[in-house]
């Protein structure tokens, strides 16, 4: 049996715990090497990246630490992915390499082309539906098709049973033969200084702000939600953008809460209500990837904002 390592690329999955691809990575009992790629193309957006880039720094840090624990560093390399991948194949003798998927247009243009190469160089690619609760192409009309309303869209969602959280791996055997750039800082990304203080990034924050949420304000959710002086809404989003919590974390923990306490299931549900919301613009996002940049119904596309 082959003892080559298999190639894990983490993008929006920063986080060890119930993370589809680095399970399936582990499953296969061989070296893991985990790696992540700046890409030069998303760099170059400067003025809308500052920010996010900050909150990513600070998420890698927490994610290698937490991986280096685990016995599986993180390689950090910058360049243009396929060939970044295409080196990294060569050097390693990998002949997976594992996923999740994403579903914004440029990101699924890339990865086209880096399944492309991989085919070229007989390199196996498994990609994992790991960015929603229920992924593109679950929740469809009864007739065949995606839903654009959301309501519907909802009860059908709901009728579906989510998947459970999978647990994180105890331990991971790594591959430490292959070397990456050290970490990098915004300016050495070409990016200014940070204008703003970002929040907390990486896994643990991102629990310990989901066990807070759970505890204070999930059972009045609801009735707070929009009164900014209550500090009531759960400031996940850029943690479930990121990937440092899972969206099915955060539905377990909810469902968990409306389990134990029914009388909360009303100010609850409008919490899940909110991840609905998020799968449904995902959804919309894939099946017409042109919402990216344009309107739904392009008769909008004329209104002059």
């Amino acid at each position: 049996m082959s003892r080559d390592p298999v190639l894990l690329w983490f993008r929006r999955d920063l986080r060890v715990s119930d993370n589809t691809a680095l399970h399936q990575a582990c499953a296969r009992k061989v070296p893991v090497l985990p790696v992540f790629i700046f890409d030069p193309e998303i760099l170059k957006k400067k003025k809308e990246v500052v920010r996010r880039t900050a909150f990513l720094l600070s998420a890698l840090e927490s994610l290698s630490a937490n991986l280096d624990a685990l016995g599986a560093p993180l390689i950090l390399r910058k360049g243009n992915p396929v060939e970044v991948l295409r080196a990294l194949v060569k050097e390693t003798g990998a002949r997976t390499l594992f996923l999740n998927k994403d579903i914004e247009p440029y990101s699924r243009q890339r990865d086209e082309k880096v399944s492309m190469m991989l085919k070229e160089e007989g390199v196996e690619i498994v990609a994992c539906d790991d960015l929603m609760i229920h992924p593109p192409g679950a929740v469809q009309r009864a007739a065949g098709g995606p839903y654009t309303v959301f309501t519907p869209f909802s009860l059908a969602w709901k009728a579906k049973p989510p998947h459970d959280p999978l647990p994180g791996p105890a331990q991971i055997q790594g591959w430490t033969k292959a070397k990456g750039i050290s970490f990098p800082t915004l300016g050495d990304l070409g990016l200014e200084k940070c204008d703003i203080p970002v929040p907390a990034a990486g896994e643990k924050s991102a629990q310990e702000l989901l066990r807070s949420f759970v505890r204070k304000n999930i059972t009045r959710y609801e009735t707070t939600r929009n009164l900014p002086f209550q500090d009531s809404t759960s400031h996940l989003s850029p943690h479930l953008r990121f990937g440092t919590l899972s969206p099915r974390t955060v539905l377990a923990a909810a469902r968990r809460v409306r389990s134990e306490d029914p009388a909360s299931k009303k100010e609850v549900d409008v919490f899940i209500g909110e991840l609905i919301w998020r799968d449904f613009y995902k959804q919309i996002l894939w099946e017409f990837p042109h919402v990216a940049t344009r309107a739904f119904r392009p008769a909008y596309d004329k209104i002059e904002w």
